[in-house]
């Protein structure tokens, strides 16, 4: 299962628009973690801005071996103050030296200060990881930033309703770059997976884009969750699709889905693909919307 990797934001912060669940407890995660070790689900994302996240996973990992990627800011900071960040992180992860640390905010790559941030960024390969990168919200930042800057890996949100990563251009120049590329938001936050007679107010302008979703769905005789891995597993240039999940059962039910996910042409899907930013971009939407 090395497609898959495991985010851990809810681990660190009740997170999430479909999660009834709250923050995960420890000895759930502890339960996650373990099932992650067995099925080769071999990297762990998380951020200082996780809340309690890397602390978690510190008093959790034991006896278990995974890259972990970790996401920072060093905007307004200097090298010394990143390394003092870094070093709280390896403390509360028990690790000696983590997989990568990217950027959380791309503009810190598009700043007046992006080349002091890039070198600061720089100068922690090899001291405190093994790859650098960065993680975007949009193809033109992800554009701009690799055609300045050399990283190892991207992060981007790509999933059924955000297909605007889905540039061969763009994918090619990252290949032939040897950029890893990570996606994350493959349930949009939980929202992908949520019952849509359920929807809260603020997406009811979109409901027509649900429901197409819903059809295409009971056609094909597919689970949402199905439907959403069927999706990930059709885009073979992505490296690792971050998943999370609130619950041991959770994860066990998206690797055995992910597992059994057919082969379906992309282009069946692109009927669903929106440029609507409130829909697609979470950051976007009300504080108070759960």
């Amino acid at each position: 299962m090395n497609q898959l990797a495991l985010g851990t934001v809810q681990f660190g912060l009740d997170y999430g628009i479909s999660n009834s669940h709250g923050q995960v407890i420890a000895n759930e995660v502890k339960q996650i973690l373990t099932i992650a070790n067995e099925h080769n689900i071999d990297t762990l994302d998380t951020a200082v801005a996780y809340g309690e996240s890397e602390k978690v996973l510190g008093n959790n990992i034991v006896d278990k071996t995974f890259n972990i990627i970790t996401k920072i800011s060093v905007q307004g900071c200097s090298y010394q103050q990143i390394c003092r960040k870094l070093n709280i992180s390896l403390k509360y992860l028990k690790q000696k030296k983590l997989h990568a640390i990217l950027l959380h905010n791309a503009a810190e790559l598009l700043s007046k200060d992006a080349i002091a941030n890039y070198k600061n960024l720089l100068k922690l390969k090899n001291r405190f990881c093994n790859k650098i990168g960065v993680s975007v919200y949009t193809p033109k930042e992800l554009m701009q930033i690799i055609e300045q800057f050399d990283i190892d890996i991207v992060q981007i949100p790509l999933n059924v309703f955000d297909q605007r990563f889905l540039d061969q251009a763009l994918v090619n120049k990252l290949k032939a770059k040897k950029i890893e590329i990570h996606a994350r938001s493959v349930f949009l936050q939980g929202l992908l997976l949520m019952n849509f007679s359920q929807l809260p107010y603020f997406f009811t302008q979109e409901l027509d884009i649900f429901k197409l979703f819903m059809r295409f769905n009971q056609q094909h005789q597919f689970t949402q969750l199905m439907s959403c891995l069927t999706f990930a597993k059709a885009n073979s240039f992505v490296d690792k699709f971050v998943i999370g999940c609130c619950s041991a059962e959770q994860l066990l039910e998206i690797i055995n889905t992910f597992k059994n996910a057919p082969t379906i042409d992309i282009k069946e899907f692109q009927l669903f693909s929106s440029k609507n930013a409130t829909l697609i971009t979470p950051s976007l939407w009300p504080s108070n919307i759960k």
